[in-house]
């Protein structure tokens, strides 16, 4: 009888569900076991109910219960030796086989486990009674889910980008889009070239804090979604940041904030139906079946943070108190107002300790407060980088920022400059040289993430959301407002493909400007031109059926009002530069990255010699397979001759690490 690894699979998952959960039996809930979820492998999902066949085994076998030890589930091999010594009951599958839902019932080790995880809950509760007295506990009639945050909430407060801090890495990537984000898994998760930006950017925006993971994560572990046992601790309470896989647990919650389906489906239409929604979730306890994050912003939507509601309570005449856990705060409970009545709300809270509290507030108008369902998060989420799609979901939708969605281009700002993006008709979205923020352009957006620290002072861009139709216009990195020197990096990020101009440094009042223009399928130009003397990187990245490309030019030196072209032309297999524009020599590094099924191939030379209004074409598609060069064609002074060309070799040994040991 063949019976195949996926029914092993589900048996198994379902059987550490019961012991983690205490033996009920929520097919719904995604399992973590501690080498998937702990280190980032990739995650295993409960099937649903339908997946498993609802039959009872006959009466002969429901005598046979110490016929299925617990070392039978030990492994896949163990499960199949067990079947074949007769150790599975017969009746336990059926004719499809199917193994029988039951059968569970005949694991004889299974209330053991329970008790452990009875063992649990009562050493929460004795760690309940213990706390420190609090005047702002819920009184007995509110609707309390049961949350605590001196239990239930993290020790440590929010943070940002400290040099320890380990965010997304490929193997978070992997587990949240699946393998659809990776170029090829010979050595693991190598990603595409779009999966790899959008990472490093999510990467840097949790230099801002990860109030957003705190939130969800803390409220995972309390809903017994995840298991703190699998980073060290029975409680949330008991985790030390000091913990390389808790970090990049919290780096991928975070994260669900700015994915499809993850951070989709929310309330924000009021205050009341923000409030009406908690209210209907905590009155079910911890048996809710829907668990929320709430998120909120200045009213210019600047400032966003987001923090753990557990409970609201009545305070009469239309004004209610909600119970919320602040990972700025650790330990303390804290209250936030909403009055039904008047529909405004507030929250007086420093998102910074050390700081003077400030004041967050708002109306039915404002739309800044919000509660944003966490399970939909337990996906896998969409991440065809280049395909799927993500639906509009409205005024500062951070599910936009998904690199499934196919209709919308990123931009993002690094620094702090300002940004201003003009289309060829003239339409701008950004700053102004007053200040002010302007959106001219139709279908275009703009999102702000939740990071929580130091909003009140830290400036943080949003991400400007451009739509495809927008294929031409130019972006200004504009440093009027800067104090002192600073330095900036714009990346853009399609359907398929990116752009990256890293180390821009602009002083006060000096502004650099960037066109970006798309001449047909996946033939992209950049022009880039600056006020002073600029030495940037640029980095194109393009995604493609048999290959995934990578192309990074440095050394591009240019004085004082230069200018250089850099073409993506991937029909005809060449990658670009004009130095039209320039009035002096340059020399270049070029490195390229080809990534297919089978590896990674590289091609690189640390000097080459442009003179002013000189073409270079690095001809990738030619490249013939392993052990074969790939040539860069050179037309001198741009006449349509080709003059010369330089061979550059598959040399594995050109650098250690594509992106950070490129030899110099």
């Amino acid at each position: 009888m063949k019976k195949s690894f996926g029914i092993f699979l589900s048996l198994l998952l379902l059987l550490g569900l019961m012991v983690a959960c205490g033996g009920e039996e929520d097919l719904s809930d995604e399992y973590y076991d501690e080498e998937s979820e702990a280190y980032g492998e990739e995650t295993a999902v409960i099937p649903q109910t339908d997946e498993v066949t609802q039959a009872e085994p006959s009466d002969k076998n429901a005598d046979q219960a110490s016929l299925i030890p617990a070392e039978c589930f030990d492994s896949e091999d163990a499960f199949w030796e067990c079947d074949e010594e007769g150790l599975i009951p017969v009746d336990c599958w059926d004719d499809d086989d199917e193994f029988i839902e039951a059968c569970y019932d005949l694991v004889d080790s299974a209330p053991a486990e329970t008790d452990s995880s009875s063992a649990d809950e009562e050493e929460r509760a004795d760690e309940v009674a213990a706390a420190p007295a609090n005047a702002e506990t819920p009184a007995n009639g509110a609707a309390d889910s049961g949350f605590r945050p001196e239990v239930d909430g993290f020790s440590f407060e929010n943070y940002g980008g400290e040099d320890y801090i380990v965010n997304l890495t490929a193997v978070e990537m992997q587990r949240m889009f699946g393998d659809q984000a990776c170029a090829n898994q010979t050595n693991g998760c190598t990603l595409t070239p779009p999966a790899r930006q959008w990472m490093e950017q999510m990467n840097e925006g949790m230099s801002g804090g990860h109030c957003e993971g705190m939130a969800v994560l803390s409220s995972l572990m309390y809903y017994d979604k995840v298991e703190p046992a699998e980073f060290g601790g029975n409680l949330t309470n008991e985790l030390s940041l000091d913990n390389e896989a808790l970090q990049r647990e919290i780096a991928y919650w975070w994260v669900t904030q700015a994915t499809w389906p993850g951070g989709y489906e929310k309330v924000n239409e009021s205050p009341s139906a923000v409030l009406d929604t908690m209210i209907n979730a905590f009155a079910d306890g911890k048996s809710a079946t829907e668990w929320w994050a709430l998120g909120i912003y200045k009213r210019d939507f600047s400032g966003g943070h987001a923090i753990t509601p557990y409970a609201v309570e009545d305070q009469g005449n239309g004004l209610y108190h909600v119970f919320v856990y602040d990972n700025n705060y650790p330990n303390e409970t804290r209250i936030m107002e909403i009055n039904r009545d008047e529909e405004t709300w507030s929250y007086e809270a420093s998102t910074n300790p050390d700081v003077e509290a400030d004041l967050y507030e708002g109306d039915i108008d404002t739309q800044t407060l919000e509660v944003v369902a966490i399970s939909p998060r337990l996906q896998e989420q969409e991440g065809d980088f280049s395909e799927a799609s993500a639906p509009n979901t409205g005024h500062n939708s951070t599910a936009k920022l998904s690199p499934t969605n196919p209709d919308v281009i990123q931009v993002w700002l690094d620094g702090e400059t300002n940004l201003l993006i003009t289309t060829e008709d003239g339409r701008r979205i950004g700053w102004l040289d007053d200040g002010s923020f302007v959106n001219e352009i139709e279908g275009a957006d703009s999102a702000n993430l939740r990071f929580g620290i130091d909003v009140w002072d830290i400036d943080e861009e949003p991400v400007y959301l451009l739509p495809t139709d927008v294929e031409s216009f130019t972006v200004t990195v504009d440093g009027s407002q800067l104090e002192e020197a600073s330095p900036a990096e714009v990346t853009i990020i399609g359907p398929g493909y990116t752009m990256v101009i890293e180390d821009l440094w602009l002083d006060p009042g000096e502004s650099d400007s960037i066109d970006i223009e798309k001449f047909g399928p996946q033939y992209y130009g950049m022009t880039y031109s600056s006020d002073y003397s600029d030495s940037p990187d640029i980095v194109f990245g393009i995604e493609t059926d048999d290959a995934d490309y990578e192309f990074i030019l440095r050394g591009t030196d240019l004085e004082p009002g230069g200018a250089f072209n850099v073409e993506l032309d991937y029909p005809n297999g060449d990658f670009i530069l004009n130095t039209t524009g320039q009035e002096e020599y340059g020399i270049y590094q070029l490195l390229i990255l080809r990534i297919d099924d089978e590896g990674e191939h590289v091609f690189g030379h640390n000097e080459i010699v442009l003179e002013p209004n000189d073409t270079m074409y690095a001809n990738f598609l030619d490249w013939e397979g392993e052990g074969s060069s790939l040539y860069l064609d050179f037309d001198y002074e741009s006449d349509g001759t080709l003059d010369d060309y330089i061979e550059l070799e598959d040399r594995e040994d050109f650098y250690d690490d594509f992106y950070t040991d490129w030899e110099e």
